[in-house]
C-alpha cells in the first residue's frame, strides 16, 4: 500500500501498489461472489428437496399416500451444507475486508499526521499557543475523520453496496426467467423506491451532521483557548466581577 500527497495537500492512499493488498481484494471479492451465488441458490435447493420428498411418497394398500422421511437426510443435508459454506465465506470475506480496510486507514492516517507535522510555516505562528492548539486539533481531527471515511467507504461500497448490486440482478435474473418479466420488474421497482427513499433521508439529515461537526470544532477550539489562555480568562472573570461589585456599591 503506498500513499501520496497531492499539490493541492489531499492525502491519496492506493491499495492496488501492494501485491498483498491486491491479492486479498480479489480473493475476497471472489469469496463474495460465491457467497452470494450460495445465498441465493439456497431457496432453489430447498425447492428441489422439497420436490425430491413430494415426488417419492409411499402409497399404502388403501391408496393413501403417507410421509416418508427416509430420503430426507440427502435433501435436507445439501440445503444445510449451502447455508454453513456460504455464511463461513461470508465471514471469511469480512475477516480479509476487515484487514484491508484497517491497513488502509492506518496508513492513511500515518500519511496524513507527517503530511501534518512537515507543513512549512513561519516560526513565530508556530510559536503561538493559540495557533499551535488549534492547528494541532484540526489535523487530528481530520485525521480521523478522514480514517473513518476510508474505513466507511472500504465497508460501504465495496461489501456492501457492490455486492447488493450483484445479488438484486441475480435475483432478478432468476425472477424474470422463472416467473416472467412482471415478477423481475415488480422487484426492481420495489428497490428502487426504497433507494430513492433512502438517499433522500440521507441528503436531508446530512446538513445537520455538518451542523454538529461545526459546533463540535467550535467547542474544541474554545475549550483549548480557555485553558491554554488561562491568565487572560482569569483577568476578564475577575474584570467582570470587579464591575458587578462596583454597580452594587
Amino acid at each position: 500500500m503506498l500513499s501520496s500527497t497531492t499539490e493541492d495537500g489531499e492525502i491519496e492512499v492506493r491499495i492496488s501498489d501492494n501485491p498483498a493488498i491486491r491479492i486479498r481484494v480479489c480473493i475476497a471479492l471472489s469469496f463474495l461472489v460465491g457467497a452470494k451465488i450460495l445465498n441465493v441458490g439456497v431457496p432453489l435447493t430447498f425447492k428441489h428437496a422439497l420436490d425430491h420428498l413430494n415426488a417419492h411418497l409411499p402409497v399404502s394398500e388403501s391408496g393413501e399416500a403417507f410421509f416418508n422421511l427416509s430420503s430426507a437426510p440427502d435433501t435436507v443435508l445439501s440445503v444445510a451444507t449451502a447455508l454453513l459454506v456460504s455464511f463461513w465465506i461470508r465471514d471469511l470475506r469480512s475477516e480479509l475486508g476487515a484487514t484491508m480496510g484497517e491497513s488502509a486507514t492506518l496508513k492513511g492516517g500515518e500519511e496524513g499526521e507527517q503530511a501534518g507535522w512537515n507543513t512549512t510555516l513561519d516560526v513565530g505562528m508556530w510559536g503561538s499557543n493559540v495557533f499551535n492548539a488549534n492547528f494541532h486539533i484540526y489535523i487530528f481531527q481530520t485525521i480521523d475523520r478522514g480514517s473513518r471515511g476510508i474505513n466507511f467507504v472500504l465497508s460501504a461500497m465495496v461489501f456492501n453496496v457492490v455486492p447488493t448490486m450483484f445479488e438484486l440482478i441475480l435475483v432478478s435474473s432468476i425472477l424474470g426467467v422463472k416467473c416472467g418479466a412482471a415478477f423481475a420488474g415488480v422487484s426492481l421497482g420495489c428497490v428502487t423506491i426504497y433507494t430513492a427513499y433512502t438517499l433522500a433521508i440521507t441528503q436531508w439529515r446530512t446538513r445537520f451532521r455538518v451542523y454538529m461537526n461545526q459546533a463540535e470544532n467550535e467547542a474544541g477550539n474554545k475549550a483549548v483557548d480557555s485553558l491554554i489562555n488561562y491568565e487572560t480568562v482569569k483577568v476578564t472573570i475577575f474584570d467582570n466581577y470587579s464591575s458587578h461589585v462596583t454597580q452594587l456599591l
